[in-house]
């Protein structure tokens, strides 16, 4: 059976799930500090003083394991904290209060943003190199190509002034004959 006192507990620690939170708080400190204040209460009512020393207890341990988590995030290099997988953040994350655990998971984003943008733009710049270089390659060897272009015309008509001084040759010598033929 449950007795008056512990149904003035009950409604005292149940008292949370009024309001639009749907009993949840945004982070766990302000469950602990909501707990206090409820302890604080049923101290005053003479009701919870035989468990004090164990709440100081859990709240010494409480507070440790946060200001050890605390002191994990933030002494982490901004490297670290890029590489470290989601799911252990998350892990030493668990606890403190939203707010950090926030700016921790955007600080991470930042970093992993910025790694990719400059990856992205070094990627491009490469790409960029490298049509340059080839681009430069090309027109290397289109002024190779108009060099020879140039030799082979230079040669092509240094052949056609030949062939037409032979032809004229061969037309004079061909009409010489022609004439000393008639004229035999």
């Amino acid at each position: 059976m449950v007795s008056s006192k512990d149904t003035l507990a009950f409604s005292l620690f149940d008292s949370s799930t009024e309001g639009d939170n749907h009993g949840f708080y945004d982070d766990d400190m302000s469950i602990t500090n909501r707990f206090f204040e409820d302890v604080d209460i049923l101290n005053d009512l003479g009701l919870g003083s035989e468990n004090e020393e164990m709440i100081e207890d859990t709240n010494s341990v409480h507070q440790r394991s946060h200001q050890g988590r605390l002191s994990f995030i933030t002494t982490i290099s901004d490297e670290e904290l890029e590489k470290m997988p989601i799911q252990d953040l998350n892990k030493h994350l668990r606890g403190l209060p939203k707010s950090f655990m926030l700016s921790v998971r955007r600080k991470r984003r930042i970093l992993k943003s910025r790694k990719y943008s400059l990856k992205f733009r070094q990627k491009g710049s490469v790409k960029k190199n490298s049509i340059a270089s080839e681009n430069e390659e090309i027109e290397l060897e289109i002024h190779r190509a108009r060099e020879q272009l140039r030799k082979v015309q230079k040669e092509r008509d240094k052949y056609r002034l030949k062939y037409t001084k032979l032809k004229r040759l061969v037309d004079t010598s061909d009409l010489q004959m022609l004439q000393s033929k008639l004229v035999t």
